[in-house]
């Protein structure tokens, strides 16, 4: 790693957070053995007003800044950890296994991920995240379901995220720009939107530059 990559990871620790709502991968999953890291921004908001009307107190905006991880495994299938601001404070941590189970004419595949949200001291979450990705290697959209349970209340969303995955022709770096929407299920008629970026690249490429 050199010192243009520190700025890159810089971004984990800039924002506190939400729940894991950006998905900066798509249905593709990577070669068995093949590990990539790196970092995205999501920015989420009302569509309506900026007060959040499901916690009843604060604004609606959001920051979530987070730290990648994910690596292949065999069968078409992948695992990642994603880090969210600070875990151990109000931030929370995402593990996940995908499993593609199409490869043409389109890419399809399945995701399952289990999160720790510490929204305060005395609020802690436990998440559930089943996610269906669909698309190519260069766009997709994912239809997710947030399940959010602690011991005072529970939290459930569905999202719908697009996204684009852009190869930089100077190294092997991919940035991932994306857009979502967001309904809470309690009240269908309260809508989030977000807006992020993200960037990866190859752990083995990294460490030989």
């Amino acid at each position: 790693m050199t010192k243009k990559h520190i700025p890159l990871l810089a971004f984990a620790f800039m924002l506190s957070s939400c729940y894991p709502l950006g998905t900066f991968h798509g249905p593709g999953v990577l070669p068995e053995g093949e590990e990539t890291a790196g970092a995205g921004v999501l920015w989420l908001s009302n569509v309506f007003t900026n007060i959040d009307t499901t916690l009843e107190e604060g604004t609606a905006f959001l920051g979530e800044t987070s730290a990648l991880f994910r690596m292949g495994l065999a069968n078409n299938s992948e695992i990642g950890l994603k880090i969210v601001g600070l875990p151990w404070g109000v931030g929370s941590i995402r593990a996940d296994v995908k499993k593609q189970l199409i490869h043409k004419p389109v890419l399809l595949s399945v995701d399952l991920g289990v999160s720790y949200w510490g929204y305060n001291r005395d609020n802690r979450y436990i998440g559930l995240h089943p996610d269906l990705l669909a698309g190519t290697e260069k766009r997709y959209a994912v239809v997710q379901f947030n399940h959010l349970e602690s011991t005072l209340d529970i939290h459930q969303t569905v999202n719908l995220i697009l996204g684009r995955h852009y190869k930089m022709k100077s190294n092997n770096y991919i940035l991932t720009p994306l857009v979502g929407i967001h309904a809470n299920v309690e009240t269908p008629d309260d809508l989030y939107f977000s807006v992020g970026f993200g960037f990866n690249g190859p752990i083995s490429d990294w460490n030989s530059r």
